[in-house]
This record gives structure tokens, sequence and C-alpha cells, in this order.
């Protein structure tokens, strides 16, 4: 739960964005090519055309994908700039949590607590420097 939770909030695309670029990754991958025209994709995916536009230019922003090709009326020929990038994603947020896990595990509780004979919590002493204090006039 927590490598999901690390690997959503380390990503810089939202979910309906991250899904859509995953399914056309997947979809590109079934065909057996690299460049794509959006009028293929949005037939192939059913998407309304507002929802597609988004995506894809979420997607050219962010990096992810580029035009190669073309113009606004006939349409643009778009490829996928980076295509394992989820799973470098994937690796980065499981590296994390183990370090995270290893720093827990690796840290003791200053000052330890001990139970005392009368059953009260006792700590351990520590040194008693003086603790600046400020006057407000």
């Amino acid at each position: 739960m927590l490598e999901t939770t690390l690997l959503k909030k380390s990503d810089e695309l939202n979910d309906a964005c991250r899904t859509f670029f995953e399914r056309l990754k997947a979809c590109l991958k079934e065909q057996d090519t690299e460049a794509f025209y959006s009028k293929e994709i949005r037939s192939s995916m059913r998407l309304s055309p507002s929802s597609l536009g988004r995506y894809l230019f979420e997607l050219e922003r962010m990096g992810y994908i580029k035009i190669t090709r073309g113009n606004r009326y006939k349409g643009f020929e778009y490829k996928i700039q980076n295509w394992n990038d989820l799973e470098t994603l994937t690796n980065d947020a499981q590296s994390m949590v183990r370090s995270i896990i290893e720093n827990i595990k690796t840290v003791t509780r200053n000052p330890p607590v001990t139970q005392a004979a009368g059953g009260l919590p006792k700590t351990q002493k520590t040194s008693r420097k003086p603790v600046a204090r400020f006057r407000y006039v």
C-alpha cells in the first residue's frame, strides 16, 4: 500500500492520463508500431475528441510523446518518447520504500523507556543544558 501511494504521489501524470498512456502503449505494442495518428487511437480506444486532445496535449507537454510530422488540418503523427517510464517509476518507489524501512529498523528510541519498580516509566537521564528562553516585551 505504501508503494502504490508513493507511486501515485511521485507520478507527474494524473490517474486518467496515466491510464490512457498505458493503454496507448499496449495498443501500439499490439499493432507493432511506434507512430500513431490521433484518429486511429480515438477509434480504437473509443474516446471523445476532447478527452483525447486533453490527454495528448498533457503527454506532449510532459515530454512523453512528440509530434513527428503532420499539420493541424490533416492531423499530427505522434511518437512515444519513453516506453518504460512506469517501470522506472515503480522501481524508484520500491527502492524508496526499502530504504525507509531500513532507516526505521536502524533507529533506536532515544531516550529508552524502562519500567520502574513502582510501575511508573523512567527515562534515561539526559544532560541538563540551559535552554535559551526569550522574553516577550
